[in-house]
């Protein structure tokens, strides 16, 4: 016997699965790309007293327009203030310190220290832009080469591959920065600097990167050196920055279970006639042949909410039945 419904309840034990995280990633830099391979910051951001430059860079994988998007921005910090003009009371190089100490360190007196226990007086800090990062940096997926002025190319990863998130903060995890490619692993076991993925951080160790790959690093004081310009123009002549984001979305699972005798009829005006609306064909009152192209979500009001369409029409009939699953994600 036929069953004439129209709607079907959900068994809300059996039917529904709520909150399944899946993984997902994307290109970091805008558009969802992968990949940036030019630089570009603005003249007006030099290092002098009066500009923004002197705290950082933004850069750009454009040239700048009404329409280019920042991608990630540069700054140099000194935990003494070295680096900047010493008449300059906003103190550039050692507000930039403090502010990412601030924010990354649980103590607010201790300085950034690599694996090796080597503590930082200056760092060079790469922040990603926060609408492109979505929930986190996708550890183990970025890359960053720097080429230094003597020709040698230090590619910089993370080594998240090689750990298991061990070292976990109050802030997240935070991962060493070493030498290495995205496809083929680290190179050695010097620390660069540090990678905190879920903030999009990435904090460097400018005095080893310039012993390795110089940049006419320079850490005198009363005058501006902009290490932080300095250093985007090694990144600019690497050309290339590697980088995805990662997104954990919740998702909820609808399992629609259409049973050998539920709809096998259609309520398409051309399944009957015009005359007196019976079936058209008179095969299809015993044994109608009809196909499920979409699966419609109500609420206990009838009110529909959602339509999910399958990728290509299901036959449906007495002697079949069929399960579609439903994903909504939030």
């Amino acid at each position: 016997m036929s069953t004439n419904n129209t709607f079907t309840s959900f068994d809300q034990e059996n039917d529904i699965i709520t909150d399944v995280p899946s993984r997902v990633t994307f290109g970091l830099f805008s558009g969802n790309i992968g990949t940036m391979t030019t630089f570009f910051t603005s003249s007006l951001q030099t290092a002098t007293i009066d500009s923004v430059g002197k705290f950082y860079h933004d850069v750009y994988a454009s040239v700048i327009t009404s329409s280019a998007q920042i991608e990630f921005s540069i700054a140099y910090g000194h935990n003494e203030g070295s680096g900047s003009l010493a008449a300059d009371l906003e103190y550039p190089s050692k507000a930039i310190y403090s502010q990412y100490r601030n924010l990354l360190l649980d103590d607010q007196s201790s300085k950034f220290t690599l694996s090796d226990n080597t503590q930082l007086n200056d760092i060079v800090a790469i922040t990603f832009n926060r609408s492109n990062l979505k929930q986190k940096l996708d550890a183990g997926n970025w890359q960053l080469n720097v080429l230094g002025l003597n020709g040698k190319t230090l590619n910089l990863i993370d080594d998240s591959k090689d750990s298991q998130d061990t070292n976990v903060t109050s802030i997240g995890r935070v991962l060493n920065v070493v030498s290495g490619t995205i496809l083929g692993g680290t190179v050695g076991s010097a620390s660069y600097g540090l990678c905190y993925p879920d903030y999009g951080i990435i904090v460097l160790a400018p005095g080893k990167i310039n012993s390795f790959a110089t940049f006419t690093y320079n850490t005198g004081s009363d005058t501006y050196k902009d290490n932080a310009g300095k250093f985007f123009d090694r990144i600019k002549s690497a050309g290339l920055f590697q980088a995805r984001s990662e997104e954990v979305i919740s998702s909820t699972h609808y399992f629609v279970r259409v049973k050998n005798k539920d709809y096998n009829y259609s309520t398409n005006p051309t399944f009957y006639t015009a005359s007196d609306g019976s079936v058209l064909h008179v095969d299809f009152i015993t044994d109608p042949k009809t196909f499920i192209t979409s699966v419609g979500l109500y609420n206990n009001d009838n009110e529909l909410l959602a339509v999910a369409k399958l990728s290509q029409p299901v036959p449906k009939s007495f002697s079949s039945e069929c399960s579609i699953k439903i994903r909504l994600d939030f």
